[in-house]
């Protein structure tokens, strides 16, 4: 999980991270979007999805 943290970070300089990609806290400025009746954190142009990765909450990049 901490190389794709480390990705993901690499590439908030670069633009979004690409879908699939998994992190453990979100970018400042997110908020709840529910589309389809699926619930999705938006954060500019970028969407996440919450999951439970063990005990772990974490957020992959989607594209709803």
């Amino acid at each position: 999980a901490g190389a794709n943290a480390n990705a993901a970070a690499a590439h908030a300089a670069s633009g979004p991270p690409p879908v699939g990609t998994m992190v453990t806290s979100l970018p400042p400025g997110c908020s709840t979007s529910v589309l389809n009746g699926v619930e999705y954190q938006r954060c500019g142009s970028t969407y996440y999805q919450p999951h439970m990765a063990g005990s772990n909450l974490v957020f992959v990049v989607a594209q709803p």
